[in-house]
């Protein structure tokens, strides 16, 4: 029994964790296109904002 609440509790997070990494790349790139700066930053942002996901929503 307890091995399936801990995986509800990791589905959880996990989505959890991609809402979160959303919203943020939702703001980032709303933020890049106000300012209307390179592409270059926007993929940085993007980058950055997938290993943030990675790291948050995929650790055992």
């Amino acid at each position: 029994m307890k091995k399936s609440i801990d995986t509800i509790i990791d589905i959880c997070i996990a989505l959890f964790s991609i809402i979160i990494c959303g919203i943020v790349s939702l703001c980032f790139w709303f933020y890049i296109s106000l300012l209307e700066k390179e592409s270059d930053l926007y993929l940085y942002f993007i980058i950055l904002s997938l290993l943030i996901c990675k790291v948050f929503g995929f650790k055992s």
